[in-house]
Formats: C-alpha cells, sequence, structure tokens
C-alpha cells in the first residue's frame, strides 16, 4: 500500500459521523426548555449582563448555520450536548435571577423516566 504524499486540506477524519451527530445534538438543544425560554428573551437592547446570558443561545444558533454550511470543524466542537444543556440551565438560572423571575426547576415525570428527562428534553 502507497501511502499519499500529502493530504487533502479539505480531509476530516468520520465526516458523516461529525454530521449525524451534531445534528443529533442540535435536535435536542433546541428542545430544551431553557434554550427556548432564553430564546424569547434575546434582542438587540441587552444590556452587558444580560447579554452575556445568551451566549450558549448564540453559540446553538451558530452551530445551526454550521451544520447548514456543512462546516464540520464547528460541528464536531458539539456532538455531545450535555455541557451544553448544563450551560443553558446555568444561564436560565442567572438571567431569571437579573429579571427577578422565580427560578423554575424542570420537573421529572412520574413512572418510566427516558434519558430525556435527564438532559433537559421534552
Amino acid at each position: 500500500m502507497e501511502i499519499p504524499a500529502e493530504v487533502s486540506v479539505h480531509y476530516m477524519a468520520d465526516p458523516d459521523g461529525i454530521r449525524s451527530r451534531s445534528t443529533a445534538a442540535l435536535e435536542v438543544l433546541k428542545e430544551n426548555q431553557d434554550f427556548q425560554y432564553l430564546r424569547s428573551k434575546l434582542s438587540g437592547d441587552l444590556d452587558k449582563e444580560t447579554s452575556q446570558c445568551m451566549n450558549p443561545v448564540r453559540y446553538v444558533l451558530g452551530m445551526e448555520d454550521a451544520i447548514r454550511r456543512d462546516d464540520l470543524v464547528v460541528m464536531r466542537r458539539c456532538q455531545d450536548p450535555e455541557y451544553y444543556v448544563k450551560y443553558l440551565r446555568e444561564s436560565r438560572k442567572k438571567l431569571d435571577k437579573i429579571l427577578g423571575s422565580p427560578i423554575l426547576e424542570p420537573k421529572l415525570r412520574e413512572g418510566q423516566l427516558t434519558i430525556w428527562d435527564f438532559i433537559g428534553g421534552q
């Protein structure tokens, strides 16, 4: 077997896996109640502290754009949404504190639980 002299600059290991894991992660994040809440509060006239609470929302929207553009480098950064689910939760708590809203903890359903119950999905 001959070794190539140079690898293509467009080479990415496991591009189909990156696409599928990133798309699945994006679905989990977009269905997350904290993301939806923060997204509803996102506007152009936020003060600095409130704007910082919106960083995870901007990240999810950027990830959506990267998937649309098929940017594998950006997409491979978030193939496991667990960190970002926690980031969304903490940002929502911080925003609720700033706005003076009561902090609502997600309720776990009684009976059989799914993995989505633990990571903040529906």
